[in-house]
């Protein structure tokens, strides 16, 4: 077999002839005639460039090298590639993430990774900081998926991976660029904090005294997981997460929409906690009005969060807590003063007889509202 040198020829700074698929380029440096006579040429041209500038088809001399990699990045192209080709096999991409969802190995350096993406800054800046997270270590170890287990090293290089213990040939070099890029990706895809990073990193912003608008947004997320994960969950397991969901989803509404809850009459629902809103949902009555109130988030928010919700927690509560009508056709019931008998119902609308002048009258409320209007003699 041959050397590790005899596999990964070393690149050189000229072009070779032997090898077509990479290649530097490097231009010799003009004399101060030659600067002259380009200059002169440039004059000379002046007119062709400003009617090429007009189709915007032309680009001048600096424009194409200011887009050219210097000789160092064409260098660091070549190892690269090189090393790719030779590892392409023995490090899959699955090993890779599973070495960069460690994070730095440092406490909370995962959390200050993410962070760091969520400010939106460039490649450059984000390198960067890499550099100084990860800093300068060796051997760290990693389970891959297949179990498998494996070291990571860190160095102003970038991060070397050996699958199978340790190696002064490693199977894998990453450089700083493409692990920015990765990285980037498994944010943006939502993979690279797991659900328990997920539910404690607002405790991270809280400890960092991150602006208070970050951790309030970190923590309705939170809770917004919670509530999405318990929604397909069989009826009598979401009955036992129901008020501690509802009453998280009523404390997150903005002020115009808690101020909703007062057209119903349930201004106390607004900062409930979850054992008196478990009490609450005991009681028909209540019940109804908060299915009244989300009923009205539904109508009168702009907010695509707080209406979905809104909807399905009114399936939910119509499943777990369905109507049951305490009054029937032909019994009697009483508005003020008033004695009604009565005739038909649903959920919108009863239809009622005045028991004295046979008047017939239809009333567009749900049975629980007309026994709040209701009262009975002893």
């Amino acid at each position: 077999m041959g050397t590790g040198d005899e596999r990964h020829p070393q690149p050189s700074g000229r072009s070779d002839t032997g090898r077509t698929d990479l290649q530097l380029e490097k231009s010799e440096p003009e004399s101060d005639g030659g600067q002259e006579e380009k200059t002169a040429a440039a004059q000379t041209a002046e007119p062709e460039k400003q009617a090429g500038t007009e189709t915007g088809s032309v680009a001048n001399e600096e424009e194409v090298a200011a887009n050219l990699p210097t000789i160092d990045e064409q260098i660091e192209m070549i190892a690269e590639a090189e090393d790719e080709k030779s590892s392409a096999f023995a490090v899959s991409q699955e090993d890779i993430d599973a070495v960069l969802v460690k994070g730095s190995s440092y406490a909370d350096g995962k959390y200050r990774i993410y962070h760091q993406f969520q400010k939106r800054e460039d490649k450059k800046s984000n390198i960067e900081f890499l550099k100084k997270e990860y800093g300068v270590s060796g051997g760290t170890p990693v389970t891959f998926s297949d179990g498998t287990k494996g070291y990571a090293w860190h160095n102003s290089k970038g991060i070397s991976i050996d699958r199978n213990g340790i190696s002064t040939e490693h199977d894998l070099v990453l450089s700083w660029g493409k692990i920015e890029k990765r990285l980037r990706e498994l944010i943006k895809d939502n993979r690279y904090l797991n659900p328990k990073e997920k539910d404690h990193y607002a405790d991270y912003l809280e400890s960092i005294s991150a602006p208070q608008y970050e951790i309030d947004t970190q923590r309705k997320l939170k809770r917004q997981r919670f509530i999405e994960e318990k929604r397909e969950l069989p009826p009598a397991d979401k009955r036992d997460t129901l008020a501690l969901r509802l009453s998280d989803f009523i404390r997150d509404l903005d002020g115009y929409e808690k101020d909703l809850l007062g057209v119903v009459g349930c201004k106390d629902f607004a900062d409930m906690p979850a054992d008196l809103m478990e009490q609450a949902l005991q009681h028909p009555d209540n019940v109804q009005e908060i299915l009244d109130f989300l009923a009205l988030v539904q109508k009168k928010t702009t907010s695509v969060y707080s209406r979905s919700n809104a909807w399905r927690f009114s399936q939910e509560l119509t499943e777990l807590y369905p109507l049951h009508y305490l009054y029937h056709e032909g019994d009697v019931v009483y508005i003020g003063a008033d004695k009604y008998e009565i005739i038909a119902f649903d959920e919108n609308a009863v239809s009622l007889r005045n028991a004295v002048n046979n008047f017939m009258s239809c009333h567009r409320f749900n049975l629980i509202h007309c026994l709040k209007l209701s009262h009975f003699p002893d």
